[in-house]
């Protein structure tokens, strides 16, 4: 197996040079008294930036290219935060490659050089997605008004591993269960 499987396509080992790179989409702001306050928003996100190779046969570079027709992927990618193999969605960026050799009769090219691609994990949360060992959780949030009038959120983490719905379904409206099998109602987080 190769470093890199994509739509269970085999790709060539890419040079040096490959960013893995992590991405954490927040939602933030700044409180009344300028403290900044946030939240992360879904799971991180890989990208596979600097995707290159020096030198490829036209076909190669064919093939790499047209495993994206469909613009988006399925990726077996290397995850270095959790150091272990992942399966996620991706898409890709700009392909751009330099003709290196043309078939003087034909005129047609033969090889490519600096072959280059990004690609980007779309971030949705499925089964094949979640880190081993790491189960999704549903976020439960209750509002309640204190004795002073004011808004008091409690925010508590139920976690959905033996249940039968996936963090991808649950984002579709399926409801999850506690082992218990009280309805769980929330939002999915990694």
């Amino acid at each position: 197996m190769e470093f890199l499987t994509i739509n269970g396509v085999d790709v060539p080992c890419p040079d040096v040079g490959l960013e893995i790179i992590i991405s954490t989409a927040v939602n933030s702001g700044r409180n009344a008294q300028a403290e900044v306050i946030g939240e992360k928003v879904g799971r991180d996100v890989l990208k596979y930036n600097n995707l290159q190779w020096t030198w490829l046969t036209a076909q190669q570079w064919a093939d790499i290219c047209s495993l994206f027709d469909n613009f988006f992927v399925t990726a077996r990618v290397w995850d270095m935060a959790h150091a272990q193999w992942r399966t996620v969605k991706m898409y890709p960026g700009d392909r751009s490659a330099e003709v290196y050799w043309i078939d003087p009769v034909t005129k047609i090219p033969l090889n490519y050089t600096n072959c280059k691609v990004n690609i980007i994990d779309c971030g949705l949360l499925s089964e094949a997605t979640m880190p081993s060992g790491n189960a999704a959780k549903a976020i439960t949030i209750t509002d309640t008004i204190d004795e002073h009038g004011g808004t008091v959120r409690t925010i508590d983490a139920v976690s959905l591993a033996g249940d039968t719905v996936t963090p991808d379904t649950l984002l579709r409206g399926v409801k999850a269960h506690n082992a218990q099998g009280e309805p769980i109602v929330g939002t999915v987080i990694a």
